[in-house]
């Protein structure tokens, strides 16, 4: 176990799949939290089924500013930050437990290798196939960005970058339905960020950018070889893609006041 790194969960739904990446944790961590900025009253008996978690009830202000936010009230400046439908791996969680935060220098950060499953179903190609992600980090260094959605952290340079061992399983969708509405809930995010930085939305870009993400997925990036998950997975992120562009310009042309 070690006591030095503290992790971080931030949610608004508490359910099975959040009980069992506790319960894998628990044994590598001493400090779990979780960020709850969902509705329902946390009694005690609700609170029981998380144990040791700790659950903290927090303002949703968008997933940096969260997750940040439930970073300082961990007692260890080192930060292990998991979404909640994601779990390390016995390697993974091996390689975390040998590093000696003592001696580590505090601007480095740790990426994982993050397998991802859909429909049940491990997924080996198109955009996930090669999915790396950062996610252990000095929080008195390194921070979340501000970006309301695809949030990143920083800063850090490429050589204070180290790649561990083992995978991060991520449960993202149980069904082509679910993945859709998350799609399409990230895409609004995004239009509004890109609103934000003055990014225009014109005609072809909103044709022809979800055209190109399905033919890069589902053909270069070799997402026909999960068979019919990789079909669905390209298809439903050209639409994330089109949603984007469509939701970036009604914002822009909608009328003002």
């Amino acid at each position: 176990m070690n006591n030095n790194i503290s992790l971080c969960i931030i949610t608004d739904n508490l359910d099975e799949r959040l009980k069992q990446t506790v319960a894998a944790c628990s044994a590598h961590f001493r400090e779990i939290l979780i960020g709850y900025n969902g509705t329902a009253d946390l009694s005690p008996d609700c609170m029981e089924g998380y144990k040791p978690a700790r659950l903290i009830q927090q303002e949703w202000e968008g997933y940096s500013m969260t997750k940040n936010k439930l970073a300082e009230k961990a007692s260890n400046d080192w930060i292990c930050s998991l979404d909640a439908d994601e779990r390390p791996d016995t390697l993974l969680f091996e390689e975390i437990g040998r590093i000696n935060i003592q001696d580590a220098d505090g601007r480095n950060v740790y990426a994982f290798s993050r397998l991802s499953f859909f429909e049940g179903r491990p997924m080996q190609h198109g955009a996930w196939g090669r999915d790396t992600v950062i996610r252990l980090y000095n929080k008195r260094k390194v921070q979340w960005g501000q970006d309301p959605v695809h949030e990143q952290l920083g800063p850090y340079t490429s050589d204070r970058l180290i790649r561990l061992r083992g995978k991060l399983y991520h449960y993202t969708a149980d069904n082509a339905a679910t993945f859709t509405k998350k799609n399409r809930h990230y895409a609004l995010l995004s239009a509004g960020k890109y609103f934000i930085r003055g990014k225009k939305s014109p005609l072809y870009k909103r044709w022809l950018s979800p055209l190109f993400t399905f033919i890069k997925e589902y053909l270069f990036q070799l997402g026909f070889l999960d068979g019919i998950a990789g079909f669905k997975i390209a298809w439903i992120n050209a639409r994330y893609t089109y949603w984007k562009y469509h939701f970036l310009h009604q914002k822009i042309n909608a009328p003002e006041g």
